[in-house]
């Protein structure tokens, strides 16, 4: 894959275990994101590689739902699910048509999860992203505030967005730009453009709500017909 990469009264919710309701925390969203990634020509012109939309649901840590619905040129369209019950992870994926669970606490980034794409949309902790970039030496200046989906985004530029090495040394390329809200550490969009021989990905949340209102059953997983666990 080229990148693999809710608003009214909330509903409390039971624990799968049967613990008290617990309702949202003020980290609590739904959010809904596309993502498009094209090939950049040596002319610069773009191609477009995959399209992805994205939909995604976290009350608490522990208690997600994140789903991924991906097609990429020639090839089957993808899906990709994870749920966090309370106390369980679950993963499945439709190009394998398999599922696999592992304790939530383990699962990478619960607090909240992140997701299998590589771009920035969603809760964004800004200055250990900094502290990663001041460590790559990669450059970076705030150009203003936005308006995004309603909300105050400061726009951040930076440079370079990839690294590599070869015969002839160190090279590296690329620049971004990324708009988040700065107050609530959401990240709301995000532009990456390689360069020609590389991708031009764009990365957009399209729809936010705080607190997000929910299902009673969303955070239960349901294998769907015919999948089998992964061991």
């Amino acid at each position: 894959m080229a990148i693999l990469l809710a608003l009214a009264a909330f509903l409390l919710l039971g624990g799968p275990d049967g613990s008290e309701p617990t309702g949202p925390t003020e980290a609590s969203f739904y959010l809904e994101a596309e993502v498009d990634v094209y090939a950049i020509g040596a002319g610069g012109e773009r191609t477009l590689q995959a399209h992805s939309t994205i939909r995604w649901w976290y009350v608490r840590p522990g208690l997600w739902r994140w789903e991924i619905e991906s097609k990429e040129r020639s090839e089957p369209a993808r899906r990709l699910i994870g749920v966090g019950d309370g106390s369980t992870a679950w993963l499945f994926d439709s190009s394998t048509n398999t599922y696999r669970k592992t304790d939530v606490e383990e699962f990478p980034g619960n607090d909240p999860p992140g997701l299998p794409i590589s771009a920035y949309i969603g809760p964004l902790s800004l200055s250990e992203l900094i502290q990663r970039w001041q460590e790559r030496a990669t450059t970076f200046n705030r150009r203003g505030t936005e308006r995004v989906l309603g909300f105050e985004a400061t726009l951040i530029e930076f440079r370079p967005t990839w690294q590599g090495s070869g015969s002839g040394g160190e090279t590296s390329g690329g620049t971004g730009s990324l708009w988040v809200d700065e107050e609530k550490e959401f990240a709301l969009r995000n532009v990456v453009d390689g360069g020609p021989g590389f991708q031009y990905v764009d990365a957009k949340v399209t729809k936010l709500e705080r607190p997000p209102s929910v299902a009673a059953d969303l955070f239960r997983f349901e294998p769907p017909a015919g999948s089998r666990e992964e061991r």
